[in-house]
């Protein structure tokens, strides 16, 4: 099983990303308004957390939760403003950073692999899950949209799910 050290601070900087990378993928395929968008944004903080602090999750998991606030500061720091800059195509710039994620992932963590996939789009499920989308004064409306299953499908596809 591959862990930090058989990784450069960048190729792991990118592995810390993914997640953050997917989540915004979906958060974008169908912005809930303001509430709704803070609401998806703090879910996957919960996500990620309640994924990795699970007595049963993978190793792998439990040192990349424990990176994720900082580890060599700038780099990681640079690398989640940049995916969250304010750029036209937002959300088709999030796929480019996932999918380098996941080359990275089949390449170097073996067996873990499927593992650390499933993960991130379990993190993106739970994004997609936390608010209802239409509906008028959460009356009506649906858990997850049309433009947010087409987010996770295309999510699956690129993590080979």
């Amino acid at each position: 099983m591959a862990m930090r050290d058989d990784f450069t601070l960048a190729e792991w900087t990118q592995i810390k990303t993914a997640p953050l990378s997917a989540a915004l993928y979906v958060l974008l395929a169908s912005p809930s308004g303001l509430v709704g968008t803070i609401k998806e944004g703090l879910v996957v903080i919960q996500a990620v957390a309640a994924l990795t602090q699970d007595a049963g999750a993978h190793p792998i998991l439990k040192e990349l939760f424990a990176a994720l606030p900082s580890e060599g500061g700038d780099p990681m720091e640079a690398a989640q403003m940049e995916l969250i800059s304010n750029h036209p195509d937002q959300q088709g710039r999030m796929l480019p950073a996932l999918e380098a994620a996941i080359v990275l992932i089949d390449a170097k963590m073996g067996a873990g692999a499927p593992v650390i996939k499933q993960w991130i789009y379990d993190v993106s499920e739970r994004v997609a899950k936390a608010t209802k989308e239409g509906g008028f004064l959460g009356l009506g409306g649906t858990l997850v949209s049309r433009e947010e299953q087409a987010a996770l499908d295309e999510l699956k596809r690129i993590l080979g799910l």
